[in-house]
């Protein structure tokens, strides 16, 4: 039998018998290592979990309580009297329901695997806690899960006293009366309360992290840099700003500077709105100058008129025997060159005196019916005139009159007067080349005017001069009414009784002037109330009788009495039958029940229906009524849309026996 294939079979079978003994060796040497590592690891989890004070429980994937540190171990058993082992579901030993069904819910999220937070407020105890669920995985599959409980008593109540800190200031800062803005070192926005969005109109989202320059700074220029004064602080700084809607208003201002640590931390500012104090201020300023000027004109008016009425006295002589002497020298006598100077300057002195008298109080202007287009039209005529072209070659004089102006009851001789003043300084206001245009027109004055804080309402004759000249300095216009209050160089071109004659006359005519001034020129506009009376004579220039109807009935609607009588009577005084409403109402109700020809309608009428609505209201009624539009003010909308409803012509007042004529017949001859 051959031995030597069995023994090299067992040599291999010794080898293979010996690299399984070294791999199981070096196994058992690695077993060994982990063994150790695990039990460093279990020693490092079990002081962590021993030592911290968080409470700290591990559940199977049944929910049931496997393991926990000693914290919880100490609560739980405090809590409940029990003692803490594996296998007990310590909430479910509670006798409170609610707390079990809670703490149940909260289990069943972290085996469903979602990891999350808790609060939880024991009220018997008043504590808070805070537990960390962590879902415990092997795999895809959930085994259990991990709960890490709190308290959170301290900084609950810590932050619950921050948010009473919060709601004392911001409450504080909201509902202070004063704005308030709160800046960054950089001068960026941090904060602005309610009521800085009331003053400024600017809402927080709007200005917050704006930096300078801001949208409501006015006058910062002249106040300085306003990085600076946010460092330095400012103190009872009374500033104008600007609203949103572009409105001026005043702020007393303080800026406090808040350091920390020696670095600015933000700056402080609060605005007490003074709006209405300043404009107060202003107002008794405006009214404490008026009276000033209101009571140096009377001075001054009862001493012009005292010194005119001696200067009279004086001055017959000098003007009268000059002429009397001259009638009898030779055209060769060396007297008859210093008489003529006697009785010029004698001449000129009588000027001044009727100026005096002019602005003299209590002095009785006769009036009558004129119009501005005739006494302008004679006044181009005049050797006075004459005389201020002579002297001003290279300046061009037009006129822009409106040939249906309406007449005003006045003086001629006291207007003519202060047209010529208006002309003789806009000429020397003009240097070199230039443009005078004098002007009428009829307008309805509603509102006030610059310098008056009321007007009468109503219809007004307007005579304006304009100039192309330098423009009057605004700190003069307040003053240019003033007597001898002048610019002119005294001796020279006039008294500076000029513009004083201007007002007085105007104002003895229960009339205003309004003065419009700028480096391009100034304009004079002149209203004088006017007269229904006719012109004597040939002053008369409309021609009644081609406006004449043929007794066509005609509805005036007007919601002023005054206008509805105007309309009333020259339209009567035309031939038509006329019936008057006030309102755009009563109008319709009336054509309820009446035919007419034609509609006179106000375009505003306050309160009630407008001109456009009664039309309408009366096209249901009357499809085919005739109508025209009578309105005070310019063309609108409203206007137009009554035309396209077929409303005939549109008026503006004041109104006239032409314009009404002329209107009514046109369309009243409509197909």
């Amino acid at each position: 039998m051959d031995t030597k294939p069995e023994k090299n079979g067992l040599e291999q079978k010794n080898r293979k018998l010996e690299k399984i003994v070294q791999t199981l060796k070096e196994k058992e040497v690695k077993l060994l290592e982990r063994i150790v590592e695990l039990e460093k690891t279990e020693k490092y989890y079990e002081a962590l979990m021993q030592n911290t004070e968080d409470y700290v429980l591990i559940c199977d994937g049944n929910g049931i309580p496997q393991a926990f540190n000693t914290s919880y171990k100490k609560r739980t058993e405090a809590l409940l009297n029990i003692e803490m082992k594996p296998g007990i579901q310590p909430h479910r030993l509670s006798n409170n329901p609610e707390s079990a069904e809670y703490w149940d819910s909260l289990q069943r999220r972290a085996l469903k695997g979602e990891k999350f937070v808790a609060e939880y407020y024991d009220k018997e105890r008043k504590m808070y806690y805070e537990t960390l669920f962590c879902p415990i995985r092997e795999g895809e599959k959930i085994v259990g899960f991990t709960e890490i409980t709190r308290n959170i008593t301290e900084r609950k109540l810590a932050e619950e006293a921050l948010r009473e800190s919060h709601f004392f200031t911001s409450s504080l800062l909201e509902n202070s009366p004063n704005a308030i803005i709160v800046y960054d070192p950089d001068t960026s926005i941090r904060y602005v309360n309610s009521f800085f969005e009331e003053l400024t109109g600017y809402t927080s989202r709007e200005v917050l992290g704006l930096k300078i320059p801001y949208p409501w700074s006015v006058d910062d220029e002249k106040y300085g840099d306003i990085e600076e004064r946010q460092k330095k602080g400012v103190r009872r700084s009374e500033r104008r700003y600007r609203k949103k809607n572009g409105d001026y208003c005043w702020a007393e201002i303080n800026v406090t500077p808040i350091y920390h640590d020696g670095a600015l931390s933000y700056s402080l500012g609060t605005w007490v709105d003074i709006t209405e104090r300043k404009n107060s201020e202003r107002e008794k300023m405006r009214l404490e100058k008026r009276l000033q000027s209101s009571q140096k004109m009377e001075s001054l008016g009862l001493l012009a008129g005292s010194v005119a009425h001696d200067l009279n006295n004086v001055l017959a002589g000098i003007v009268s025997y000059p002429d009397l002497l001259l009638m009898d020298l030779p055209e060769d006598s060396k007297f008859k060159k210093p008489l003529e100077t006697i009785k010029d300057s004698g001449n000129r002195a009588v000027a001044i005196v009727q100026d005096l008298l002019t602005i003299a109080r209590g002095v009785a202007i006769a009036k009558k019916p004129i119009n501005f287009n005739n006494l302008i039209n004679d006044y181009l005529k005049s050797p006075e005139f004459r005389q201020i072209v002579h002297y001003n070659p290279v300046i061009t004089i037009n006129t822009n009159l409106d040939n249906s102006l309406l007449n005003v009851s006045g003086s001629s001789i006291h207007v003519r007067k202060a047209l010529m003043n208006l002309i003789s300084n806009a000429s020397e206001a003009i240097e070199g080349k230039g443009n005078i245009t004098i002007s009428t027109t009829n307008r309805y004055l509603d509102r006030p005017l610059k310098v008056y804080d009321e007007v009468k309402m109503g219809e007004y004759a307007v005579l304006s001069v304009s100039d192309t000249g330098l423009g009057i300095p605004s700190e003069d216009l307040d003053r240019i009414f003033e007597p001898f209050y002048s610019k002119k160089v005294m001796g020279r071109s006039g008294t500076g009784l000029g513009l004083t004659v201007v007002w007085n006359v105007v104002k003895e005519h229960d009339g205003y002037v309004n003065v419009e001034s700028n480096e391009k020129g100034t304009t004079f506009d002149l209203y004088f109330p006017i007269t229904r009376l006719e012109l004597s004579g040939d002053d008369l220039e409309i021609p009644i009788e081609s406006l004449r109807g043929n007794g066509e009935k005609i509805l005036v609607v007007d919601d002023v009495e005054s206008q509805r009588d105007i309309s009333s009577r020259i339209l009567e005084k035309l031939g038509y039958e006329v019936y008057a409403v006030p309102s755009g109402e009563e109008a319709v109700e009336y054509l309820k029940e009446h035919t007419v020809d034609l509609v006179l309608l106000d375009m505003i009428m306050d309160p009630g229906i407008n001109g456009r609505e009664t039309f309408e209201r009366i096209l249901k009624i009357r499809p085919s009524q005739k109508a025209i539009i009578v309105s005070g003010f310019s063309e609108t909308d409203e206007v137009k849309k009554t035309q396209r409803l077929g409303a005939g012509k549109y008026i503006k007042k004041p109104l006239t026996v032409y314009n009404i004529g002329t209107a009514v017949k046109e369309e009243l001859e409509k197909s």
